[in-house]
C-alpha cells in the first residue's frame, strides 16, 4: 500500500492507497492532523489496523513512501510485520537536486535488478561516476529501495508515482477548507468507483484487462524457459541467461525475487 501526505488549505491530510486488478489507484483511507510526526503516523496507522481486517497480520504487507518524518518508526513500532520501501523515484530527484546530476538510470538500474552482481556493478560504476553521489546512496539501507535486498516481493512498484496522481487530481479540493475539500474528494472517489464497477461489470472477462495481459504475457515467457523437477515439489527454471532459478510449489516460494 502507498502512504502519502498532502497539504490542504488549512490541515495536512495523510492518504492511504492500494492497486486494484487494473494497476490503478483505490484511495482508501484519510487522516487529517495539523502537522506530520511520528505520533501522528501512528495514529494514523491504528486506525487503519483496526479498520481493515487482517491487515496488522497481513504477510508480505508493503509500504511504499518516499516519506521519512517519523514514518518508519511509527511502521516498526505499530505495524512490524510491514516492510517500508523508499520511492526510488524521490532518490534520484533528490540526487539531481543536490549534485545536480541525472543518474536516474544507473538508480533504477540497482533498484530493479534481481541480480547482486549487477546491483554492485552498477553501483560501482556510480562510484567511479561521482564518489559523492555514491556516499548518497549508501546512506540508505539497500534493504529499502534495492530489490535483490527487498525482504518481500514488489512486483516491478519501486516508485509511488502511481500515488502522487491523486494530487493533480484533487488540486483544485486542497484548496477548500477541510471540511469542503473532504466531502469534494470523497464524491470523486465515489464517482470513480461507481464508472470503475460499472465498466468491468460490462465486460465480458471476469478479470480485468490488465490482469489477463499481463498473466498471457507471463504465460507466453515461461514458455521460453527450461524446466527440470528435481523433488516431489521442488522445480529449476532456466530463463535466457544468469543460470538457474528454484520453485517451491508447497511453500509457494520462489529465488527469482520478483513473485
Amino acid at each position: 500500500m502507498f502512504l502519502e501526505t498532502y497539504n490542504s488549505k488549512e490541515e495536512v491530510v495523510f492518504l492511504q492507497q492500494s492497486l486494484d486488478g487494473e494497476n490503478k489507484t483505490i484511495p482508501l483511507a484519510f487522516g487529517v492532523f495539523s502537522h506530520e510526526n511520528q505520533e501522528n503516523w501512528e495514529s494514523f496507522i491504528l486506525d487503519l489496523s483496526s479498520s481493515i481486517l487482517g491487515l496488522s497480520a497481513k504477510k508480505n504487507l508493503i509500504i511504499l513512501s518516499d516519506r521519512d518524518k517519523g514514518l518508519l518508526n511509527a511502521i516498526s513500532n505499530k505495524l512490524p510485520p510491514a516492510f517500508h520501501s523508499l520511492c526510488v523515484e524521490h532518490i534520484k530527484r533528490n540526487v539531481i537536486s543536490e549534485f545536480k546530476k541525472d543518474f536516474g538510470p544507473d538508480i533504477f538500474r540497482a533498484a530493479k535488478t534481481l541480480e547482486i552482481s549487477v546491483y554492485h556493478e552498477t553501483m560501482e560504476s556510480i562510484h567511479n561516476s561521482d564518489p559523492k553521489v555514491y556516499d548518497y546512496l549508501k546512506k540508505f539501507n539497500p534493504e529499502s529501495w534495492a530489490s535483490v535486498y527487498f525482504h518481500a516481493p514488489r512486483f516491478g512498484n519501486v516508485t509511488s508515482n502511481i500515488a502522487e496522481s491523486i494530487n493533480s487530481w484533487i488540486s483544485y479540493e486542497r484548496d477548500l477548507n477541510i471540511l469542503e475539500s473532504l466531502s469534494n474528494t470523497l464524491v470523486k472517489i465515489k464517482e470513480r468507483f461507481f464508472n470503475r464497477r460499472t465498466k468491468l461489470e460490462n465486460e465480458k472477462n471476469e478479470f480485468p484487462k490488465e490482469a489477463i495481459d499481463t498473466l498471457n504475457f507471463n504465460v507466453t515467457e515461461g514458455l521460453k524457459r527450461e524446466i527440470r523437477q528435481t523433488g516431489s515439489y521442488f522445480f529449476s527454471v532456466k530463463g535466457s541467461k544468469n543460470g538457474y532459478r528454484f520453485v517451491d510449489m508447497k511453500e509457494k516460494s520462489y529465488t527469482c525475487g520478483y513473485y
